[in-house]
């Protein structure tokens, strides 16, 4: 019942289960897709970890759609550092009343005791902090930095992507986490987050079923 993905020969898809097709010889490059693969699967297992709270448990299931719009994307912002990036990252949060201020001071608090583990794949990192009072509704931004920044991340440095989320409890934001999960273990749309300019472009991709 609990399956993380499927490595196959096959062409097939699965609902809810990543697959990765592989040839019957498994090539070094194959290796290294599925590796990298198994690493960004284990950071997400820890912000699901980090992200749950022993006292606060219900809500609904939000799906990626409801929590992503042009108003909490932001493209090309100037920040100096990755306390900088991250505070970036949660104003739109704020700025609609989802958070308060101090959910951002506590995302920023979590990279400082628990390291850069926020920062999931090469230049795409995920702010959070555990769920709190100070979390009004589940939601999620995105911005992408004019100048990527280091987090401390030897493998993953230098960050060019910020995703920030909250949830006011242990289990809305968990499939909108999985869907991003999905979207962002294609390469190509990494590349179309940090390249392209238009809000609407990306928006249109990310909520693509096809995609997602």
């Amino acid at each position: 019942d609990e399956i993380d993905v499927v490595i196959t020969t096959n062409e097939f898809k699965l609902s809810n289960v990543d697959v990765i097709k592989v040839s019957p010889f498994l090539e070094n490059d194959e290796i290294y897709d599925v590796r990298n693969f198994i690493i960004r699967l284990n950071k997400f297992k820890q912000i699901y970890k980090y992200s749950i709270s022993d006292r606060v448990l219900g809500g609904k299931i939000v799906m990626l759609k409801d929590v992503m719009n042009e108003e909490v994307i932001e493209l090309g912002v100037s920040v100096d550092n990755w306390e900088e990036a991250i505070m970036k990252a949660g104003e739109p949060l704020v700025r609609q009343g989802n958070v308060e201020q101090a959910y951002i001071d506590n995302m920023i608090q979590a990279v400082k005791d628990l390291g850069p583990y926020i920062v999931i794949m090469p230049g795409v990192a995920f702010a959070h902090a555990r769920p709190d009072e100070n979390v009004k509704s589940t939601c999620m931004s995105m911005i992408t930095l004019e100048k990527p920044v280091n987090f401390g991340s030897e493998q993953n440095d230098p960050v060019s992507i910020v995703f920030a989320f909250a949830a006011p409890n242990s289990n809305e934001h968990m499939v909108a986490l999985q869907d991003l999960a999905r979207f962002l273990s294609v390469e190509e749309n990494i590349e179309l987050l940090k390249n392209v300019n238009d809000k609407q472009t990306i928006l249109d991709k990310l909520l693509d079923e096809e995609t997602v």
